[in-house]
């Protein structure tokens, strides 16, 4: 009788231990996780000061078009041109987030592209030119709203909301 319980106490064992290595972690869990916790804080951070220098430069801090070309050709836009570049450089594990990051690729660099247009109508006097890219700009806004609702639609059955 010993030995009978014995060893239906090892096959219980034996199957609870087959059942648990079954139960592996969700990949899409996993790179939510890498993607919050490790990738995109420092470029969410980036993404907020290019946002806010943009804004002071154009409405509160602006004196004059020198001033504001100065200020979008020596900071602005090299720090944006390094946001696209991290942006893109990101990888993530699975093809939903890989669909959901591209969403915010496109939209850091129509905000890039548009910055640059800006400029362009900036020193050319062109106001057709700086409405266009106040547009793209507008544009890339929506992108990127686009892509936070992607990002909260994928998340929500992990846990994770933007």
């Amino acid at each position: 009788m010993k030995v009978k319980k014995l060893l239906s106490v090892i096959t219980l064992f034996a199957l609870s231990l087959t059942m648990l290595a079954g139960c592996g972690s969700d990949p899409i869990q996993d790179d939510l996780d890498n993607y919050f916790e490790d990738k995109m804080p420092a470029i969410y951070a980036e993404e907020d000061s290019i946002t806010e220098a943009l804004g002071l430069a154009t409405t509160d801090n602006y004196t004059d078009d020198a001033t504001l070309i100065a200020t979008l050709t020596n900071e602005i836009i090299p720090q944006s041109d390094a946001l696209v570049a991290k942006v893109t450089a990101v990888t993530t594990d699975t093809d939903e987030l890989t669909a959901v990051h591209a969403k915010y690729i496109e939209a850091m660099t129509t905000v890039n592209t548009s910055i640059k247009a800006l400029l362009s109508g900036i020193e050319l006097g062109d106001t057709a030119m700086i409405d266009e890219a106040s547009l793209s700009l507008a544009d890339a806004a929506t992108q990127n709203d686009d892509y936070a609702a992607s990002l909260n639609a994928l998340g929500k059955d992990y846990g994770w909301q933007v």
